[in-house]
């Protein structure tokens, strides 16, 4: 059976399959439109895949006959190329990737509200706290000098984020 061509389809010999390159690009636009209108660039190996897709697709139009091997070399190639370009440019400081001190890229609702500390949390050593219905690893602001150490029981105030870890310091009493 050669794709792109007319299959045994036992009494449908005559219908014509689709040519693969129309299916790499629908599937890639569709990936690619689901990564940009609904999932808004969160995830980005989505994006890449779709864009690998569509890729794969207008080669295979230029090049007739080519194999599925083809098009998914080239999806793949496409896929890991632009996955690691978008992995970098996420790790930028102005994008928020900066893990050396709290990210500027945090909810700003979330700056400022207050946690219960489930495990004691110092500058050094990560714990957890409880915020928003969940457990957060946190860590405690550091004032450059000295270890702050924040022990369970107490509040804290979120101040920033690296990655999924929140930045606190002891919450003032009100």
């Amino acid at each position: 059976m050669r794709f792109g061509g007319y299959a045994d389809l036992g009494g449908y010999a005559d219908m014509p399959m689709m040519e693969l390159w129309i299916v790499f690009l629908l599937i890639g636009g569709l990936l690619v439109t689901v990564e940009i209108a609904i999932l808004q660039m969160a995830v980005g190996w989505v994006f890449a895949l779709g864009l690998g897709g569509l890729i794969a697709g207008v080669v295979g139009y230029f090049v007739p006959d080519m194999p599925l091997s083809g098009f998914l070399a080239i999806m793949s190639g496409c896929f890991i190329g632009v996955f690691f370009i978008l992995r970098a440019y996420r790790r930028r400081p102005e994008a928020g990737g900066d893990m050396s001190g709290p990210s500027q890229a945090v909810d700003p609702t979330c700056l400022g509200q207050i946690v219960d500390i489930t495990q004691s949390v110092s500058s050094r050593n990560p714990g957890l706290v409880h915020w928003s219905g969940a457990q957060w690893t946190a860590l405690a602001t550091s004032d450059g000098q000295k270890e702050v150490m924040i022990k369970a029981g107490n509040q804290g105030r979120i101040i920033g984020a690296r990655g999924n870890t929140l930045i606190i310091e002891p919450a003032q009493d009100h």
